[in-house]
């Protein structure tokens, strides 16, 4: 049996990253790719945890994109030395991860990765880290934009209501089992 909420956020998610496609490829984003994936990757089953997810993977994005331009500015000659600072933000945003929760670990993470991503596909041609920073940082954003407003638009029900009928199908089955029991 198909269960229909999971059918439905499937289907929802889908839209959602078809549409975030279109519209990088009608924005002319140098990778519209990126904003699609976003949204299969911010979208939970609640609003809250897709929220908190979105805005730490913009966040994350955003810090590591920041990190590569001043990686590149000083250290874009010295191959030694851009990887060891490379690799130093990576351990600090790797152990940062490993010191809080949620989605805020995944902020850290983010933060390590776009840096690297970032600053390594542009250090032979440093005058483009500013071009490569901001399309990853505007498709990430319309990602996440995309993903919200499908959250928000397309909602699934009110968490109460189904908090509620959850609590009734357990209570029933608990009665069903008390009585089968004795």
């Amino acid at each position: 049996m198909i269960d229909q909420r999971r059918l439905l956020f499937s289907v929802r998610t889908s839209i959602a990253s078809v549409l975030a496609l279109g519209v990088g490829l009608a924005l002319g984003l140098e990778s519209p790719h990126w904003a699609a994936i976003t949204v299969w990757v911010v979208t939970q089953p609640s609003r809250g945890m897709t929220l908190s997810k979105a805005f730490y993977r913009f966040l994350g994005t955003c810090a590591g994109a920041f990190f590569a331009i001043l990686l590149i500015h000083f250290f874009a000659g010295d191959r030694l030395m851009f990887l060891c600072i490379l690799s130093l933000w990576i351990g600090f945003t790797a152990g940062g991860a490993n010191l809080v929760q949620y989605f805020r670990s995944y902020g850290f993470m983010l933060a390590g990765f776009t840096a690297a991503l970032v600053s390594l596909s542009v250090f032979s041609h440093p005058d483009q880290v500013l071009q490569v920073a901001e399309a990853r940082v505007s498709s990430i954003f319309l990602g996440v934009a995309v993903a919200l407003a499908m959250t928000v638009f397309l909602r699934q029900g009110n968490a109460k209501v189904l908090l509620s009928q959850s609590l009734d199908a357990l209570l029933a089955q608990s009665f069903i089992w008390t009585g089968n029991v004795f």
